[in-house]
């Protein structure tokens, strides 16, 4: 993730840095997502086979909680991208003491 700040921090200066930090927040929400939505989908289905339940996932309800990840994720991601653009190049390049 390191990489994707320093790539962000060199771009203040054009006029796409927003776009490529909120795209870039999105993304990773999305994976964050994705990966929490599958594992509590395992250990729900094994919790529930270890306990002889009936297992029953809507597809649904991960949808919702992809998108929901991938909401709060985005709009996470807007004050750091705002306050970015807002950054004199020359400052958002210097090395903070």
């Amino acid at each position: 993730m390191s990489f994707v700040l320093a790539a962000q921090i060199v771009q203040v200066g054009c006029p796409c840095a927003n776009k490529i930090a909120y795209e870039s927040s999105a993304l990773l929400a999305a994976l964050g997502g994705l990966g929490g939505v599958l594992l509590g989908a395992v250990i729900t289905i094994a919790y529930a086979r270890s306990q002889d339940w009936i297992v029953s996932i809507s597809i649904s309800s991960l949808g919702a909680g992809l998108g929901l990840a991938i909401v709060i994720g985005s709009i996470a991601g807007l004050y750091p991208a705002a306050r970015a653009a807002r950054l004199d190049p020359a400052e958002a390049v210097r090395p903070r003491v």
